[in-house]
């Protein structure tokens, strides 16, 4: 439903007022323990008018030819490269990527950290360990801010030692992610913020 209807359409429709200077940009969030995407958007921005559109791809969408069918190997499927998971985003939603950026959760800790910390909503008790992976997320449910740490806590969980989590799976996981960064874009533009960061 995510690649669906109104969403993607204004993605793939550029019109006579944006021309060629709005661009797609592919996002992929790198997983640490290996090269794996953890999470993946494909976004629109448009620098005359500032409007980014943007939908995510869950990471377990089924693909042909990656390692094991999945998207979120597309990246390593070939050695890390980023214009293979591109082709294969393009082939899933017929948009072309302009652009990229690749990120790793060390750069989202700092950004968070750099400006004091998000505000967010954990929907429940988050409660997960994984030593292999040195993963440890331990979240209350509430209305709270979120240091660099506990926001890569919040937007890699995917369920908790128990099995319980997100009804939906990766779908809602995905909707944690978007409204994580809706949440980050609105503390960066604040004026505050901006004099923090420089």
């Amino acid at each position: 439903s995510k690649l669906s209807g109104k969403e993607l359409g204004e993605l793939t429709n550029r019109t006579e007022e944006e021309g060629k200077e709005a661009k797609t940009v592919l996002i992929a969030g790198l997983h640490p323990d290996g090269p794996l995407t953890d999470f993946i958007m494909l976004a629109k921005y448009n620098p005359k008018t500032g409007r980014v559109n943007a939908i995510s791809i869950p990471r377990d969408t089924k693909v042909v030819g990656t390692i094991d069918g999945k998207i979120n190997s597309a990246y390593a499927t070939k050695k890390r490269d980023i214009k293979f998971l591109a082709e294969k985003v393009k082939d899933l939603t017929g948009i072309s990527v302009d652009n990229y950026v690749l990120l790793d959760t060390g750069a989202v800790r700092k950004m968070v950290d750099a400006i004091g910390g998000i505000p967010i909503d954990v929907p429940f008790d988050m409660d997960y360990d994984d030593n292999e992976q040195n993963l440890h997320i331990h979240l209350k449910k509430g209305q709270q801010v979120l240091d660099g740490n506990k926001a890569e806590q919040f937007i890699r969980f995917r369920k908790n030692k128990d099995g319980t989590g997100y009804p939906l799976g990766d779908v809602q996981r995905v909707e944690t992610q978007q409204k994580f960064i809706k949440a980050a874009v609105a503390e960066v533009l604040k004026p505050a913020t901006l004099l923090k960061i420089g």
